[in-house]
């Protein structure tokens, strides 16, 4: 029989072992290195890595709702999935795809069309061949992260043609390139420790807004086992079908790249047929992150699109929270992120050009000299790229006489930390050479100081050219040079703030070159001291080994470093101390120097050193070590230090009777971040200038529970009053010159009662859901001398959604001093109608009989109702457009975000524009459960008048109960190079067999896509586009195939010429295909042999596209820079300004109105929170302000912050000021025009209401924002006919020759 031969059997499998090989060949290849070295490093059983700082954010921040569904790898600034090619996969998940993410959403740069070919990506290996040992080997991300933040890194066509051009050897050549990659680079790398419901949430948070109000968040990098998913998510459940990784393993050997987040996947793990995350599920009798079955994190590989689904795989919560040791977590339950640097443009650098044949026996330094006669440098600073580095290969890495020379840039700009401005420095180049064994030699060929702190570029080369390196010693080359350059200067001198009341204070600087990035500062003060050297006594410390041993200490005091506190130490024969036991070596670190410098200690003597003797001597403030000992293999000399802890974080060395020879030592204090690694005076000196010396360092001053934020902002809430106390902060520009400087802090009582703490008492404990009953328990503190009688609280609110059960409570009498807990003293219902993610504010109100009155603002989320349109589909039978002329089926998909099911809703479709109208009744659904969608089928005619391919915004009316809850827009776009689907096969695409249909079962791309008709044996089914392409460029498309083996195929063809076919089960994956401007034929063909059927036996398409004439980036502008208005108390006033397009694209746009607190404005709204603007055309958008129930003469602020999609961002100050009086007048902008009679017939007149300003030009917009009419002036009066305008509103725009503007609605009857 067919197929079932046995020689038959062995030919087909054959092929099809062969068809595997060529399908999955980077796959096999990856495969192979992996599983050859299955254990990269030593796993130890080590605490969280605390060389790296924690990212840390504020309660209140992680207490800010953000939405359960976040991918980011979804966005135009994250690049396409792609394979790596070696064991460069720490620096292919952190540098080519989180590191290209956050440049491009810092920068506003869309990744994924980017032209030329991958202009702002990241390559992996500028970076990784810097650490590699010019080997295929792997290197820990932290090492390459270093050099990103000293040298940065080039965009890939600085590098090559691909992210891998050159192999594991390649090394950049040419020194423009260094300059464009110095731009590229990182402040900080950060730890998420995991094992938390904190830590996961503050991940979450990362990943949604960058844990601040950003519009865009981030990814993160974590190591694992390199494996295939092991699962997929069960039917039934969201995602269902979906990659899962269910669980790594004990080793670990790769790195990949969290993307995004979704809180409604599942897994059963304890096989109990229900989903939890409430129950002890793992029985080590607590419930945290390592029970729950709900929720996780979507991450992707460098594996390709084969690989999990497109490249992508969900990995559940609990596995974040478990470690590779515990329970095959992820490594050590850290992830990892980092905060990227604005653009970078360096103030000085070095370009120089080296030749030599064994790179790795060489190394750069920059150094800098006050005296002009000096040889040698007095500062230096060195870089972790050019560091004895790449093998024993040529400088670029090749084999030619060609790739001996290279020649580079370094950045030199830090230097200047140690400069003064306008005064002459020698600049000293230096490069050592460790030659051993005498096979190394090489020459600066040239060097050359560039500086731009003049804003040119002004070259000073060193007259010198070829000059040879000495063997196994250091040569200097230099240049005197006076740098004219301004340091940052921090303006802010004190702070003063309210006790028991959140504050967010602005630090303000000067000087530099901006923008500015802050921190409290960190490096302590070493200062020299005169005092006798303590005698060496106390208790024996028993080391482990005098030579290479430690101890434990338990501490008698609890003593501050950094930004930690610790109760312990390990003291290490070789003269320092540490926080824990077992300096951790990172995943495939290289470099040594990384391992001292990436940990903290304090090293008052570190060096290699054999202890004679080790005492102890304690106070309940302080412990102090001495030690005696020699260097090793030094048995004639002796060296005798202490060093002394103060529990209030002071640290003070002493040095006696030191003998030794060389200066192979520390005395050091290291911070574990690479960055802080402060040197006393004595380090790496002399013994003459050692013995008798005593050095203290000294903590910098802070203030807990303060938090100062990257842009410089204090924030944070204190809960004592405070005298003005020192506060030592740091002010970087955008070169990471620094200027640091200690500033008064005070807190002040605002009154003698205060409340101290609120506790919300609800269903779902601390939560406030719409339609619940709160009850608030209040403690309320006496903080004044006196006794306060005939005490009441009480509490009110302006916002409608809140209803009073028992808003006052009577607490009498209370002492000085004393703390009252009122419990369950306020009472209130949250309208069932409360929006989800709705802000609460809450007003109190204190007062007694002495009239000492306290009143205080309080915010609070509400969990509530949550459904908004996700998208649409237009049905017309042509073109799934509006076009004119035509009725057509507008469909919406509804979706139920709530944490809760919805009954009786109701939907009501409108338009602004006259030129659609809705002719379908509203659409009714009984009811919408957890997560589900549901369809809203409308009834839409377009008249003759409308305009093609315009885009246009749809009003979705979304009524709940019969009660109006919002209104959602719903952007219908008039022109898409893209066929989706979801609006069913288009009647252009042409079936002349058997035709294709749309399935929802497998969509790619949405919600719905293509699948072949239904064929049996020697059939096909073909979907065919005739379409002429306007461009040269690609076709792109999603494909999936579940077929016979080599059989039965989905076969792509252009103009009848074969390009691609496909067989056996492929998952979705994007392909490309290059075609010309001009008439086309594409055609897609499921075709099936003689006999046998496998899996679905059918081929799915979607999301076809072709090439786009748009090459603009969408760009808007609002015709105002900011708006203040005055309304009286209880009224509400609407206002509008006009969003133009200023590039010849369609804008997609986003809106949110922020308070000065960081809440959502609740005093003013967006009639468009999302919408669209037509290329080159305008729309009116409307704010609307509500001064009901706040207060009398006072200002609220906020700022409009509208984000382009792929454009820029737009930031409107917005001030409105509550003031006492009746009636309402037509406040908008600052009025400086008067229009009338208003309404009119007809006839306008516009006057100036002051001499200061004349009217330059009137222009006339409809209610769409379209542009009817424009008119010079001139002077200061002006009249207009709108006699031949339909009845209607206008808007009237009007300029002044001062460069101001007002817009005044005008009715014509």
């Amino acid at each position: 029989m067919k197929k079932q031969q046995y020689l038959f059997l062995f030919i087909l499998i054959f092929i099809s072992h062969q068809i595997k090989a060529q399908i999955t060949l980077e796959t096999l290849h990856l495969d192979s290195l992996y599983e050859a070295s299955p254990n990269w490093f030593l796993e130890r059983d080590e605490q969280f890595l605390k060389s790296v700082p924690v990212l840390n954010i504020d309660q209140r921040q992680l207490n800010q709702p953000i939405p359960p569904y976040v991918n980011n790898a979804q966005s135009h600034f994250f690049p396409y999935i792609f394979y790596q090619v070696a064991l460069e996969c720490a620096q292919s998940s952190s540098l080519t795809y989180l590191f290209s993410y956050e440049l491009a959403v810092r920068r506003n740069r869309p990744l994924l069309y980017d032209t030329p070919y991958n202009k702002y990506h990241i390559p992996s290996h500028f970076a990784w061949n810097f650490c590699n040992s010019g080997t295929n080997r792997g290197v820990s991300f932290m090492d390459t992260w270093q050099v990103i933040r000293t040298a940065g890194s080039p965009f890939t066509p600085d590098w090559g043609t691909s992210y891998f051009e050159g192999g594991e050897k390649k090394w950049l050549s040419g020194y423009d390139k260094y300059y464009r990659g110095m731009q590229n680079r990182i402040v900080e790398m950060y730890a998420i420790p995991t094992h938390t419901e904190e830590g996961i949430n503050t991940l979450k948070h990362w990943i949604a807004n960058h844990c601040s109000d950003d519009i865009r968040g981030g990814c993160a990098n974590f190591y694992c086992r390199h494996q295939s998913p092991n699962g997929t998510l069960p039917q039934g459940t969201p995602e269902a079908g979906k990659a899962v990784m269910v669980q790594f393993s004990t080793s670990v050997n790769h790195s990949q790249t969290i993307v995004g987040y979704n809180d409604s996947i599942r897994y059963d793990y304890n096989g109990d047929g229900i989903y939890t995350n409430h129950l002890d599920i793992n029985g080590d009798g607590v419930v945290d992150p390592r029970d729950w079955e709900i929720g996780g994190v979507i991450f992707c590989n460098t594996f390709g699109t084969p690989w999990g689904d497109q490249g992508f795989c969900y990995l559940p919560y609990k596995k974040l929270a478990e470690t590779h040791l515990e329970n095959e977590g992820i490594w050590n339950a850290c992830v990892y992120v980092v905060q990227v640097r604005d653009e970078v443009f360096p103030q000085l650098t070095y370009k120089v050009t080296i030749r030599h044949n064994q790179r790795n026996q060489i190394r750069l330094t920059a150094g800098i000299n006050p005296d002009l006669n000096a040889d040698t440098p007095s500062k230096t600073i060195d870089f972790n790229v050019f560091n004895f580095q790449g093998g024993a290969n040529y400088m670029q890495g090749g084999t030619t006489e060609t790739d001996k020379t290279l020649e580079l840039g370094l950045d030199v700009t830090p230097l200047l930390n140690q400069m003064d401005p306008n005064t002459p420095y020698l600049f000293f180049l230096g490069v050592t050479e460790a030659d051993p064994y005498g096979t190394g030699n090489g020459q600066i060929i040239s060097f050359s100081l560039i500086d731009y702190t003049n804003g040119g570029q002004e070259e000073i080369s060193h007259p010198s050219q070829n000059t040879p390196i000495a063997n196994n010693s250091t040569t200097y080359l230099k240049i005197q040079r006076a740098v004219n350059f301004t340091k940052p200067t921090i303006l802010t001198d004190q702070v003063e703030t309210a006790a028991f009341e959140e504050f967010e204070i602005p630090l303000q600087a000067s000087g530099g070159l901006p923008p500015y990035r802050w921190e409290f500062t960190q490096e302590y003060e070493i200062e020299e001291f005169s005092a006798p050297y303590p005698p060496h006594q106390g208790l024996s410390v028993p080391l482990s080994d005098m030579d290479q041993g430690y101890a434990r200490i338990e501490l008698p005091f609890t003593f501050p470093c950094f930004e930690s506190e610790y109760s312990e130490i390990y003291v290490y024969a070789d003269g320092y101390i540490t926080f824990k036991h077992n300096t951790y070596n990172w995943p495939f670190l290289i470099n040594a120097d990384y391992q001292v410098k990436t940990t903290r200690f304090i090293g008052p003597f570190r060096g290699d050193l054999v202890l004679t003797s080790l005492l102890k001597e304690s106070t309940p403030h302080s412990l102090k070590l001495s030690f005696v000992g020699q260097i090793k293999g030094q048995a004639s000399q002796s060296v005798r230090f202490a060093l002394q802890l103060f529990d209030d974080g002071t640290i003070e060395f002493y040095y006696g009777n030191m003998n030794y020879t060389g200066t192979n030592f520390l005395s050091v204090l290291s911070r574990g971040d690479v960055n802080l690694f402060q040197e006393t005076p004595i380090s790496q000196i002399s013994a003459s200038q050692c013995s008798g010396r005593n050095f203290r360092l000294t903590p910098p001053p802070k203030i807990d529970h303060i938090h100062l934020t990257r842009d410089g902002r204090l924030k944070g809430r204190l809960e004592i009053a405070m005298e003005p106390t020192p506060l030592a902060i740091t002010c970087f520009d955008n070169n990471e010159v620094k200027t640091n400087k200690i500033i008064n802090f005070s807190s002040l009582y605002g009154s003698s009662l205060l409340i101290t703490n609120i506790t919300v008492n609800s269903p779902v404990e601390g939560v406030i859901r719409s339609g619940d009953t709160v009850s608030l328990s209040i403690s309320i503190k006496n903080v004044d001398q006196i006794g306060l009688e005939q005490s009441i609280l009480y509490f009110s609110s302006a916002d409608h959604l809140v209803h009073f059960i028992d808003s006052t409570e009577y607490f009498g009498y209370i002492a000085p001093g004393n703390e009252y807990i009122l419990n369950n003293a306020i009472r209130f219902v949250v309208d069932p109608l409360a929006p989800d993610q709705h802000i609460l504010e809450l007003i109190s109100f204190i007062t007694n009989s002495s009239n000492i009155n306290t009143e205080g603002t309080h915010h609070y989320y509400v969990h509530g109702k949550n459904v908004s349109a996700v998208n649409y589909a237009v049905y017309d039978g042509n073109n799934n457009l509006l076009d004119p002329d035509e009725n057509l089926n507008l469909t919406i998909k509804v979706k139920n975000n709530s944490s809760f099911d919805l009954q009786n809703l109701r939907f009501v479709l409108r338009f602004l524009e006259p030129e659609l109208s809705v002719y379908s009744p509203p659409v009714i659904i009984d009811s919408l459960i957890q997560d589900e969608l549901k369809a809203v089928p409308f009834l839409v005619s377009v008249d003759n008048s409308f305009i093609p391919e315009t885009t246009v915004d749809a009003l979705l009316d979304i009524y709940i109960d019969n009660n109006y809850f919002k209104t959602d827009v719903i952007t219908i776009l008039g022109h898409n190079p893209c066929l989706t689907f979801e609006s069913g096969i288009p009647s252009y695409a042409i079936s002349p067999d058997i035709p294709w249909t749309t399935t929802e079962v497998v969509p790619g791309e949405g919600l719905v896509s293509a699948k072949s008709g239904d064929i049996t044996h020697n059939q096909y089914s073909t979907l065919q586009i005739n379409k002429h392409v306007l461009v040269d460029g690609e076709i792109t498309f999603r494909k999936k195939v579940s077929s016979e083996a080599n059989y039965d195929f989905l076969r792509f063809y252009i103009d009848n010429e074969l390009m691609d076919q496909w067989s056996g089960t492929q998952n979705w994956q994007e392909v490309s295909y290059p075609i010309t401007a001009g008439y086309h034929q594409f055609s897609w063909i499921y075709v099936k042999d003689y006999s046998v059927s496998r899996g679905d036996d059918k081929g799915y398409i979607d999301d076809i596209c072709f090439p786009d004439t748009t090459t603009y980036t969408p760009e808007l502008e609002a015709d105002i820079s900011q708006i203040y208005i005055e309304l009286p108390y209880g009224t509400t006033l609407d206002t509008t300004f006009i969003l133009s397009s200023v590039t010849p694209t369609l804008a997609l746009f986003n809106c949110v109105i922020i308070d000065t607190n960081g809440y959502p404005a609740n005093w003013c709204n967006i009639n468009f929170p999302r919408g669209s603007v037509n290329a080159l055309q305008s729309k009116v958008v409307t704010l609307h302000f509500d001064a009901n129930h706040k207060t009398v003469n006072k200002t609220y602020y906020a700022t409009l912050k509208i984000q382009v999609q792929e454009g820029n961002l737009i930031e409107i100050p917005i001030a409105m000021k509550v003031v006492s009086g009746v009636g309402i007048q037509e406040y908008n902008v600052t009025q400086q025009f008067i229009l009338y009679p208003n309404p009119t017939d007809g006839q306008i007149t516009i006057e100036s209401l002051t001499l200061e300003y004349s009217i330059d030009r009137i222009e006339l917009y409809d209610l769409l924002g379209k542009l009817l009419s424009s008119q010079m002036i001139r002077n200061d009066k002006a009249s207009l006919s709108l006699g031949n305008l339909s009845a209607g509103t206008y808007f009237i725009k009007i300029f002044s020759d001062q460069f101001h503007s007002q817009i005044i609605k005008v009715i014509k009857k």
